[in-house]
């Protein structure tokens, strides 16, 4: 019988190895590819060749690639079986040395999920530096063998590949014979054993394997990183070799540009002369007249014939004297001919037709560093001048009637103001900051509506818009915010001229507020006699007290408005207190059913109010002013400010009327407080007939 072929008996182990893997027996095998246990018997002994239908069918029984099925991670020599290999031994039992010669290159590790089971393949072995199968294959024994920083990392690799969700590490190792290797590291998804539950249905769930492919990678490594660094020294020497040659380019670039420049300056210099709209003459280095443009020969008075070829110094101090020359032109014609720097200077000079207010300019010309020439050039702006000076004289003038206006605003203790037709505002009087603590630097540029009250804003514009057409408004009010955050009552008379819109405003605030303040009175008078006569007139008068109290809290713009009555505590005989009636207006928290205002002990709590009441006073103010203990009871209301009115009945303390200010903080004028103790007095009056 002829030997089998080593790649026979590679396949055949390779097929054993896999087959034992997943617990499954030659005739099982046979069983599910359709061959017999001889023919299955036969190739593992590498004996038989299996056809491509047969490598088919391996692969899907076994759950793996056709190109797996030839994956051989042990290197046999011919002619030889793993079993039959001997291992060379020392004498002293030092640990096994393989032959480098023939090294492993591909190893497998078998890693059982769950029960922590591993099985090597004998590559492993060596390429650790044991003798295959010799020691136990386990994850320990294989850690001590990695670098250690990086256990961390393969042992983390390792607990994510039983999980399914590693992919490939790469881990430095230090062997027992080859010294320091790389070893790739990739779990094999598709060995994964998803059959075994079918073949052995009292397997649990952590029989799973993962197969994992050990690869030494070191010489591919090392040949990669010598590849990379030759690569990267090749692009050094490519880099360094384009920046010479890019230099290069650009040198020979710019000496190009820097030629052909100078050879369009030489050409334009003498169309730039002859084209100016000024007085030109181009002066070369040796200081000859070699243009001059039509009209700097209308300014001298002498043709270009006559000029061309002359010593432009010669004709400077015939033509002005040599004192003009040597104080006005040489020492700036020598600075830009000589030094090649810019001259300029400028004055009123006398060219025969009567004196001119001129600019002269020196610039100096150069070819390839150096200067061949200077462009003289004389700039003739005397009608400018002319107009300048009308216009200081002008300016002057304005000044003046500036000043008058300035001391017209400055004086007026009215407020003067100008104003675009836009709502701009362009100038106001010192008055404004006096008034409304605005620097006026804050609200000159402004459009005026910034600073209006929102409630008149609406016939703020309205009252601007009419003026396109009546041209004045007489009389008109608004309110304007202070800084203080106030506002002002202003009275306002406006006219328009053109574009512009004048405005004087006077301050009437006190008088506005002395109108709403007699208003008010007059208002409460009214419903203080009105309730009077409700309560006097009244059988039931304690039915027409809610209405009352809604009537005072909206004429008197408070939140709440509210009556306690005083009664004694039988076993104690105490001065008690509670609260009967209340109106609160919308948004506003009432407090009639708050148990803390039933029953109040008023000698133990506000002692001050008892005192007062009795002797006939009200109790008003701010209620961060009280005493602590008055403000705790307050506070817990939401109160910030209150007045409180007794109400005497037959000389004695009844109870109170009360009003407080939740929203904001306010102060009761003195006509409120009369008023209010009217209305005290009328529920005083009519109590002792009813409910006293």
């Amino acid at each position: 019988m002829p030997e089998p072929s080593l790649t026979a008996r590679r396949f055949g182990a390779r097929l054993r190895y896999l087959r034992t893997l997943r617990n499954m027996t030659q005739a099982e095998l046979a069983d599910k590819v359709g061959l017999s246990l001889r023919q299955i018997s036969r190739i593992e002994q590498g004996s038989s060749s299996p056809s491509f239908a047969v490598l088919e069918k391996f692969g899907q029984v076994l759950d793996v690639s056709m190109v797996s099925l030839f994956l051989f991670p042990d290197q046999d020599s011919p002619g030889r079986s793993p079993a039959s290999q001997k291992i060379p031994f020392m004498e002293e039992d030092r640990p096994w040395v393989m032959d480098i010669r023939t090294p492993a290159r591909i190893g497998v590790w078998s890693l059982e999920v769950g029960s922590g089971k591993t099985r090597w393949s004998a590559s492993v072995f060596e390429l650790l530096g044991y003798p295959p199968f010799s020691v136990k294959p386990t994850l320990k024994r294989f850690l001590k063998h990695v670098r250690p920083d990086q256990c961390d990392e393969a042992r983390i690799f390792f607990e994510e590949a039983g999980q399914g969700r590693g992919r490939h590490i790469l881990v430095q190792v230090d062997t027992k014979s080859l010294g320091p290797r790389t070893v790739s590291i990739h779990v094999d998804k598709g060995r994964v054993e998803k059959g075994l539950e079918e073949k052995n249905a009292m397997r649990s769930e952590t029989g799973r394997e993962m197969l994992l492919i050990l690869q030494d990678v070191t010489d591919v490594t090392a040949m990669a990183g010598t590849l990379m660094q030759n690569q990267q020294e090749l692009e050094e020497h490519v880099r360094v070799r384009n920046k010479d040659l890019a230099l290069a380019l650009d040198n020979y670039k710019r000496e190009t540009e820097e030629k052909a420049k100078a050879e369009y300056h030489q050409r334009i210099w003498g169309l730039m002369v002859r084209n100016s709209q000024d007085a030109q003459a181009f002066v070369d280095h040796s200081g000859t007249i070699v243009v001059v443009n039509e009209a700097y020969e209308q300014l001298v008075g002498v043709s270009a014939d006559e000029l061309h070829g002359t010593c432009y110094a010669d004709f400077l101090r015939q033509f002005w004297g040599d004192e003009f020359f040597e104080k006005e032109i040489r020492l700036h014609l020598d600075r830009a001919l000589l030094r090649g720097a810019k001259a300029q200077r400028e004055g009123w000079v006398d060219y025969g037709r009567g004196p001119r207010f001129v600019k002269r300019t020196y610039v100096p010309c150069r070819r390839d560093r150096d200067i061949v020439g200077v462009v003289v050039t004389i700039h003739d702006v005397t009608d400018v001048m002319t107009i300048q000076e009308q216009l200081r004289h002008t300016e002057a003038a304005l000044r003046a009637k500036i000043q008058e206006l300035d001391c017209f605003f400055s004086i007026s203790q009215d407020l003067l103001a100008i104003k675009h037709k836009n709502g701009s505002i362009l100038r106001l009087s010192p008055a404004w900051e006096h008034l409304l603590g605005y620097p006026r630097s804050e609200l000159e540029g402004y459009k005026y509506l910034r600073f209006i009250h929102p409630a008149d804003q609406t016939d703020s514009v309205a009252t601007f818009e009419k003026l396109a057409t009546a041209k004045y408004v007489r009389s008109f009010i608004n309110r304007y915010c202070a800084r203080d955050g106030g506002y002002r009552t202003i009275e306002w008379n406006l006219q328009v001229m053109g574009d512009l819109v004048y405005a004087v405003g006077r301050d009437v605030t006190v008088r506005k507020q002395d109108e709403d303040a007699l208003q008010q009175r007059d208002l409460l008078l009214e419903l203080a006699a009105t309730t009077a006569l409700k309560l006097l007139r009244s059988s039931s008068p304690e039915r027409k007290l809610p209405d009352i109290l809604a009537q005072l809290g909206l004429r008197t713009n408070t939140d709440r408005v509210y009556i306690f009555k005083n009664h004694q505590d039988e076993p104690t005989g105490k001065l008690l207190s509670s609260q009967i009636l209340e109106w609160s207006r919308s948004g506003v928290t009432p407090q009639i059913d708050n148990p803390m205002l039933q029953n109040v002990p008023l000698c133990d709590l506000t002692p001050r109010w008892v005192r007062e009441m009795n002797a006939g006073n009200s109790i008003m103010g701010f209620v961060q002013d009280f005493s602590e203990q008055e403000k705790l009871i307050l506070e817990a209301q939401e109160i910030q400010s209150l007045l409180v009115v007794p109400i005497q009945v037959e000389d004695r303390f009844w109870g109170f009327l009360g009003f407080d200010s939740v929203r904001t903080p306010r102060i009761w004028s003195a006509a409120e407080e009369s008023v209010l103790r009217i209305v005290a007095a009328a529920i005083g009056a009519a109590m002792p007939r009813n409910i006293c």
